[in-house]
């Protein structure tokens, strides 16, 4: 549940005059759906029992291996995924991510077209594709990001490659989901590097609106330009001939701020976050068994059902289109 406080004001009474009494605003409740995520695997009873390289036990190794495999597609997910109702034959639940929840927030690292546009999935059909409002193909280019910000797929962020056909644009990296017609986006064009003075207005942002944030999570390419804010300062021990050239700790101005480099973080961007308003939730924990036989050989599956928590998205903030 959450609610908002009323804005500072003037308040000043007359002596001895009645009370008044005004709407009170209710609370909203937050929801997210929990999403299942499952990794399977077989493996044949000759794999198991002949001499391999590297591993004793073929079986373990591959559930071993599935395992981390599902946990990186959990975090994936917490991230970019994005808020999925129905468990349809086409479509499971979907858990929001971080870029979907943080809407508040979202500070520019380049100059943006205008505010959400509506967006519509390319005619083609194409994984990657996806049609821009009329006209918008024309003032696009190679190199520019999209936010989905709203309806089917909200919560991905991608970036453009090649000239766009028509409003026709490719992206780089197909989308989990593609957008249609409900779909409202951000596009940022001509993307600049992270600066301390854009980083610093995203912090900003989070901290005017009551938040607390303590991390900022960033891809390595965005990792390497946080370190190179302090450019003219290097740290060498003559004893160890060993040269420091990281920033692992950001003091602000509004405070000191954990550098975390988190590889599926979108390019491109920089997520300030307040870490106590976000929780891994499990309806179910990560779980390995063994399935029934049906053949000469041993099946697995890896499963989980979770969600992401957002307990109060406006103490985070996103900046986002930054130079890859």
């Amino acid at each position: 549940m959450t609610e908002t406080l009323d804005a500072p004001a003037a308040n000043r009474q007359i002596e001895g005059s009645a009370a008044a009494f005004g709407t009170l605003t209710p609370r909203v409740r937050v929801n997210n759906y929990c999403q299942i995520a499952r990794k399977t695997g077989s493996v044949s009873k000759t794999q198991e029992v002949v001499n391999k390289a590297g591993v004793a036990s073929e079986y373990q190794h591959q559930l071993k291996k599935a395992t981390m495999e599902l946990a990186r597609d959990m975090e994936r997910a917490h991230w970019q995924g994005t808020k999925i109702a129905g468990a349809t034959a086409s479509a499971g639940r979907g858990s929001g991510g971080v870029f979907f929840w943080v809407s508040t927030n979202r500070e520019s690292m380049s100059n943006i077209t205008g505010a959400d546009v509506a967006g519509t999935c390319s005619a083609a059909g194409g994984a990657s594709a996806m049609t821009l409002a009329v006209g918008g193909g024309a003032g696009s280019a190679s190199g520019d990001h999209y936010l989905l910000t709203g309806g089917t797929g909200a919560g991905q962020y991608r970036v453009q490659t090649g000239a766009a056909a028509g409003d026709v644009i490719t992206m780089t990296e197909a989308w989990d989901v593609v957008p249609d017609g409900t779909t409202t986006y951000i596009h940022y064009t001509v993307p600049i590097a992270l600066s301390e003075s854009v980083l610093n207005d995203g912090i900003q942002a989070a901290k005017d609106a009551g938040g607390a944030p303590n991390a900022i999570y960033v891809s390595g390419k965005q990792k390497r330009a946080v370190s190179g804010f302090a450019q003219g300062i290097r740290r060498v021990s003559e004893s160890g001939k060993k040269l420091t050239n990281s920033i692992d700790v950001y003091d602000s101005d509004f405070g000191a701020m954990a550098i975390k480099y988190d590889r599926w973080t979108p390019a491109g961007t920089a997520a300030i976050i307040d870490e106590s308003k976000f929780n891994t939730a499990f309806l179910r924990p990560v779980v390995a068994e063994e399935l029934a036989k049906v053949g000469s050989s041993r099946d697995f599956m890896v499963e989980s059902e979770f969600t992401l928590e957002s307990l109060s998205e406006n103490a985070s903030a996103i900046v986002a289109g930054a130079a890859l």
